[in-house]
């Protein structure tokens, strides 16, 4: 097999090799819906073939976008999740601190600011299980997307 074939061992190599080299053209949509119709007509494709087959594509094109799309505010949703218990936890870390330093000053030993350091403490480690085993969200994330809708509007 010579250099030139060895690249060409499916329909979808076919494919991709004809859609770059389109590209590479630089032509405009109307010169590529004429190479269409002309490649469709050279390959005995009926026009309403062509048309059905132009709207099947149109409607798969849509739908992998929005899943795109939607699979995207998903990553966005769990960022914001994230971002949430780094938010519950910075005021933790500072404000327990604060407090030990405030117990520790007043006496060698630590007495009273354990308590706030582990009822707070166990509070936040339901939130870091929470957000890293999260279970179903799909109505937390149309809350979600309902407020941030809400909120760009």
């Amino acid at each position: 097999m010579s250099g030139r074939e060895e690249h060409l061992q499916s329909e979808e190599d076919l494919e991709a090799i004809l859609r770059l080299a389109v590209r590479r053209e630089g032509e405009s949509s109307a010169d590529l819906r004429a190479r269409l119709v002309q490649s469709a007509n050279e390959l005995g494709v009926s026009p309403e073939a062509l048309e059905e087959a132009e709207r099947v594509y149109r409607e798969q094109r849509k739908a992998e976008l929005a899943r795109a799309d939607e699979e995207a505010e998903f990553r966005e949703f769990r960022k914001s999740e994230w971002m949430g218990f780094v938010h519950h936890l910075i005021p933790y870390l500072i404000v327990n601190m604060l407090l030990i330093a405030l117990d520790w000053l007043q006496s060698p030993e630590l007495r009273w600011s354990l308590g706030p350091l582990f009822g707070w403490g166990i509070g936040l480690a339901f939130h870091f299980f929470f957000t890293l085993f999260p279970g179903d969200q799909s109505k937390d994330f149309r809350k979600w997307k309902q407020r941030r809708a809400k909120a760009r509007a």
